[in-house]
């Protein structure tokens, strides 16, 4: 039993690494979306009780349903999100979304700003790069620049 479930756990992790969370069934004609919830709904329930043999099956059965959802996706055109899209926290301002590559607009959040990965790095200071490149792998936890004309009056 508990195998099955680790089976289904890994499968379902792929799946919504791949598509995005909660993404696959949107993406499917409707009955087969439901089809998925159903089977879902099955698997809850058997969750709940104490038949670990038909657990198994449910699991496997479930497996079967994401399989089928991934192709059905694929079949009508639909790309995995092999683009990266992060969603990420500002101290100050609140959560953003950074992303890469061919990232559909589609797949972006749209309750937050939205950035892209390019746009982001020319903001980059030349001293945090060099760092980096310095020091791989450590962390900048914080940015202070020095004012770079340091000729002006010091008022007495």
């Amino acid at each position: 039993m508990v195998e099955a479930l680790e089976r289904l756990d890994r499968v379902a992790l792929e799946m919504e690494n791949t598509w995005g969370a909660d993404v696959l069934p949107l993406l499917v004609p409707p009955d087969l979306s439901e089809k998925f919830a159903a089977q879902k709904q099955r698997l809850d329930e058997m969750i709940d009780g104490d038949d670990s043999a038909a657990l198994a099956a449910t699991c496997e059965a479930m497996i079967r349903a994401w399989m089928a959802l991934d192709g059905a996706a694929r079949a009508a055109g639909h790309r995995p999100r092999e683009e990266a899209v992060w969603v990420g926290h500002h101290p100050s301002y609140g959560f953003c979304c950074v992303y890469s590559g061919n990232a559909s607009i589609a797949h972006l959040p749209q309750d937050m700003p939205r950035f892209h990965i390019d746009e982001l790095l020319k903001f980059l200071p030349e001293v945090v790069w060099k760092a980096k490149t310095l020091f791989q792998g450590s962390t900048v936890k914080a940015l202070h620049l020095r004012p770079t004309d340091l000729n002006d009056e010091i008022p007495f």
